[in-house]
């Protein structure tokens, strides 16, 4: 998949969808609040979501091993892309890497829409999304805030 194509893609319809998504959630009373990782008292399962830039999240990882500090117990996990697997595995306080792969774009969304699937059945109890340059991640964040049982 070219990656210059994604970046278009993302940011034409990123907004549009993410917008319509937002408010179908609202209407339909599904979208569930994402509290402030500071009103927990304690976490048991943290998301990032990091998919573009392995050298930022190697920027990111005082952060990331900041949230384990701060909650020991937690079991972090990362949504990434496929090249970046690795570079995750090297960081400890990371518990569980989902990755998914860009060469085949039929494979990339079915693959994408059942991991949003595991996803939404495990709770986290909140997410960081780490992503700067695109709307995907917080259409990802936005797909699995939405609960499918209200």
């Amino acid at each position: 998949v070219n990656l210059n194509l994604l970046r278009w893609i993302d940011a034409v319809f990123g907004p549009i969808v993410a917008w319509v998504l937002f408010i179908v959630g609202l209407v339909v009373g599904r979208s569930r609040k994402l509290k402030s990782p500071f009103q927990y008292k304690t976490v048991k399962k943290v998301l990032i979501i990091k998919f573009f830039g392995g050298g930022s999240i190697l920027l990111a990882s005082p952060a990331i091993y900041s949230i384990k500090k701060v909650h020991p117990d937690a079991h972090i996990s990362i949504i990434t892309l496929s090249e970046n697997k690795e570079i995750c595995s090297l960081l400890k306080a990371i518990d569980e890497i989902y990755y998914l792969d860009l060469k085949n774009p039929f494979s990339f969304f079915f693959k994408y829409f059942k991991l949003l699937q595991e996803i939404k059945k495990k709770n986290y109890d909140f997410i960081v999304d780490l992503e700067f340059v695109t709307n995907f991640s917080a259409l990802t964040t936005l797909l699995i805030s939405i609960v499918s049982k209200p």
